[in-house]
């Protein structure tokens, strides 16, 4: 929450805190890295949020049942996406969250979709409406694994 808030030193002491005392959890220690990588594109490191998104996202995949955290992943991913200038990339990202959000028939929280709006709605309004909706399309025809697996190798290689 306190990313949520923009106080991304309550963030940062809370998630160093985590890994300190749950490190030995890899899945909790990956929860905390991906907490992480929103500090570090809070504060403008995007290089940083690449590094802990590479720490997590293989711990993260493994997980069968951690649907609402890949999608936890992807929303930092297109945030990422959005920072390094790869708007279409956001939108499918964004694209294949909202469909698994349709498909078990849940919504984001508030504080989730003001976090989305600030962080890559204006680039993403901003596309091309033919780019735009082909981005769309191709984030809607995946799933949420390939979907990570998609923005791992178009920003973390």
């Amino acid at each position: 929450m306190a990313v949520q808030l923009g106080d991304a030193a309550t963030a940062r002491a809370c998630l160093e805190e985590i890994l300190r005392t749950e490190g030995d959890d890899e899945l909790e220690a990956a929860f905390a890295m991906m907490g992480l990588a929103d500090v570090e594109l809070l504060v403008g490191d995007p290089d940083a949020a690449g590094d802990c998104l590479r720490a997590a996202v293989e711990t993260v995949l493994s997980e069968d049942y951690q649907d609402y955290r890949l999608m936890e992943c992807l929303e930092s991913f297109a945030a990422l996406a959005v920072v390094r200038e790869r708007a279409a990339l956001a939108a499918t990202l964004l694209a294949a969250v909202d469909k698994a959000y349709a498909d078990e028939g849940s919504v984001m929280v508030p504080a989730d979709i003001e976090l989305r709006e600030r962080r890559t709605a204006a680039a993403v309004a901003a596309l091309d409406p033919e780019a735009r909706s082909a981005a769309e399309d191709r984030g809607t025809a995946l799933d949420l694994q390939a979907a990570v697996r998609l923005a791992t190798a178009e920003l973390l290689s």
